[in-house]
């Protein structure tokens, strides 16, 4: 069906489409009753990838972070298995098919290894350190944002596309605004399938603004909940 309509319409304007329709406008700002809302950029800011669902979790009593589910770690962790072992039984069974096993199991641990890989690079709020980092050590000795910084957090949807149509799709984004009107991206994920999901997700921002003792400014637009 999506084939179809992609079809039917062009990519082009599908696209076009989908922008208008989760970018409707201008967002009004007066809602949040601070005059800070109205000074900074409500448009999305550039990522290099979209994460795949993340939830609030604690790293000790003194830090937050979005971490994979924890029924998805345990899903990645057994998919060697669950991949190796039909692949094992197909090629004792039917020897002359072994030759297709390493295009099979190599990007399938590749893929595996891909996303514990980008599970690593999560946001964390240190309340010892006072800072906010993302990703590695690195980021953290050189991109750390005091806490004490951050003025509000910001969360947004839009579409997104990086020019394929299978990776087109509404996302959610939690941006930090800073005191100096700069943002800095929390996490820019896949907007969740069910109103569950979208309820879990902002109850994680919710609590996360309650922590930080600033307020949430949740601009994701009514007809999307």
């Amino acid at each position: 069906m999506k084939k179809a309509v992609l079809k039917f319409l062009g990519w082009a304007e599908f696209r076009a489409r989908m922008k208008h329709r989760f970018n409707p406008g201008p967002v009004d700002t007066s809602q949040y009753a601070d005059h800070f809302a109205s000074k900074v950029s409500w448009s999305p800011m550039d990522t290099q990838s979209v994460l795949l669902r993340r939830r609030l979790v604690s790293l000790g009593p003194l830090a937050l972070t979005f971490a994979l589910p924890s029924s998805l770690k345990i899903l990645m962790a057994v998919m060697p298995v669950l991949i190796t072992l039909p692949m094992t039984l197909v090629v004792d069974t039917w020897h002359r098919l072994a030759f297709i096993a390493p295009f099979i199991l190599i990007p399938g641990y590749l893929t595996i290894g891909y996303v514990f890989y980008r599970s690593a690079g999560r946001p964390v709020f240190d309340r010892k350190s006072g800072t906010f980092w993302k990703s590695s050590s690195e980021s953290r000795h050189t991109g750390a944002v005091e806490l004490a910084d951050i003025h509000s957090l910001q969360l947004i949807s839009f579409f997104y596309s990086d020019g394929d149509p299978k990776s087109a799709g509404v996302v959610y984004q939690l941006n930090a605004v800073l005191s100096d009107k700069s943002r800095r991206e929390v996490f820019t994920q896949r907007r969740p399938l069910t109103s569950a999901g979208r309820r879990a997700l902002i109850g994680d921002c919710e609590r996360l603004a309650r922590w930080l003792g600033v307020r949430l400014w949740d601009a994701i637009h009514e007809f999307d909940r």
